[in-house]
């Protein structure tokens, strides 16, 4: 029963990222809804394995409201509908992506409020006053048991490049503290 509420929570979660993980998709290139799907899959290390009908829905609809436009291929014997992403496709994945932004800064919050002292420490660290959420490895350490050692090894080199997002974000704050400093230094002749 509890597993069951659980999952139609995640659901839920799963069900409103699928359209902006699309449109992200075919920023990067046009593809066909299986290879859509496959991609979904691979980032996110196939934690979240969409189902068809949701996959061909939003495309659909996506469609119909111009953020995508297709047209038929064929392939040996098939023909497949090759998405591609429209003008106004890009501009509200920008849009998107900005909330995604905001939302995910009040997850974190939200997260931060719930966890322990030790879990905290672990997190965050602080900046001027800003906390500066780390990436975590929830999903390893809950995972990691029942992943297969390639999903491991994604999973990692994904870890990695949170991880040298963050050392790039305290490499410009140290370059601006190093500015601070040296226009300090300046004014004191």
């Amino acid at each position: 029963m509890v597993e069951e509420i659980a999952n139609k929570f995640e659901g839920a979660i799963t069900k409103g990222f699928i359209n902006i993980l699309i449109l992200s998709i075919l920023e990067k290139s046009p593809s066909h809804g299986y290879k859509i799907k496959k991609e979904i899959e691979e980032r996110t290390l196939g934690i979240w394995v969409p189902p068809d009908s949701s996959i061909y829905t939003s495309l659909k609809k996506m469609t119909d409201e111009g953020l995508i436009k297709y047209k038929e291929e064929s392939e040996g014997e098939r023909i497949r509908k090759v998405y591609k992403l429209s003008l106004k496709g890009r501009t509200i994945l920008r849009i998107l992506l900005k909330r995604h932004k905001r939302i995910k800064k009040a997850l974190d919050s939200l997260i931060l409020s719930v966890l322990d002292k030790d879990e905290l420490e672990t997190l965050i660290f602080t900046f001027n006053d800003t906390q500066y959420m780390l990436p975590t490895n929830f999903a390893l350490d809950n995972l990691s048991k029942d992943m297969a050692k390639n999903d491991k090894i994604k999973y990692l080199e994904h870890q990695k490049i949170q991880y040298s997002h963050v050392i790039t974000l305290l490499e410009n704050i140290i370059e601006n503290i190093n500015i601070t400093l040296s226009n300090i230094e300046q004014n004191k002749d």
